[in-house]
């Protein structure tokens, strides 16, 4: 059978991890030695984006019960987006005060990525403990079912995604607007769709070619419809526009 994947995001392989570490003990087994973790467990909780609105995210959290000790593993998943500043200590202290708020006892924090990621950016070297997209790789390809060379297909994508490690860093004022963006919506909103996990932040709305993005290094918001024109929307909407509105023109698309 012949998969090909157009493109894989970070997310898709948040999801594998999760669904593969919460199933398969040997797949798991690849992070734990990784953190250096021996001892029998059972897992009480899995976690996909453990946000928190001073010290923003964490991709994916698992936690153990270890002979009665409860230990939290944090696992960072990078494929090529930029480097947060000070991204890797910000794990740190979430996990510090998710333990002074009694969610666990102990953690480890972690770093997933493409080998070339880990080699060359310099924000992954400060993670004490790594696990290479190639090792995900490498345990579906000793495989022979259909599901798992599917899972390798996903996986390669990501590594053939990989773009040498970006070494750009993000501005923390936008880090903490954004996950004080999610904290609310998870608080205030928790049955809407949430944004893609991008300093423009996108919501899906009611109408199908219709997106809101937010812009938070420009300081407005966009109402965006795809496969349009700004001539063609303008046609439709300028007498209705409220005043301090404009249209503007994307690639292959309008906003509002």
């Amino acid at each position: 059978m012949n998969i090909r994947i157009d493109t894989t995001l970070e997310r898709d392989i948040d999801l594998l991890i999760i669904e593969e570490f919460i199933s398969e003990k040997d797949f798991a087994k690849i992070f734990l030695d990784a953190a250096n973790i021996t001892a029998p467990y059972t897992l009480e909780t899995a976690i996909h984006s453990k946000t928190d609105a001073e010290y923003g995210e964490s991709d994916i959290v698992f936690i153990l019960n270890i002979n009665g000790t409860r230990h939290a593993l944090h696992i960072e998943d990078k494929i090529d987006a930029i480097a947060m500043k000070n991204q890797s200590g910000r794990y740190h202290e979430r996990a510090k005060k998710d333990i002074a708020a009694n969610e666990y006892d102990s953690y480890s924090v972690l770093i997933v990525a493409p080998e070339q990621y880990l080699n060359v950016n310099k924000e992954a070297h400060k993670y004490p403990y790594k696990v290479k997209y190639e090792q995900l790789r490498d345990y579906f390809a000793t495989k022979k079912d259909v599901r798992s060379k599917y899972k390798v297909a996903l996986i390669e994508r990501s590594i053939i995604n990989q773009k040498n490690g970006y070494q750009w860093e993000a501005n923390p004022v936008v880090v903490r607007f954004c996950a004080a963006m999610d904290q609310y919506q998870k608080e205030a909103y928790p049955h809407l769709p949430f944004g893609t996990q991008a300093w423009w932040r996108g919501y899906k709305t009611l109408l199908t070619n219709a997106t809101i993005v937010y812009k938070a290094n420009k300081g407005y918001c966009d109402l965006q419809f795809s496969n349009t024109s700004a001539q063609d929307l303008s046609l439709k909407i300028s007498d209705i526009l409220p005043e301090g509105m404009y249209i503007a023109s994307a690639n292959k698309s309008a906003s509002i």
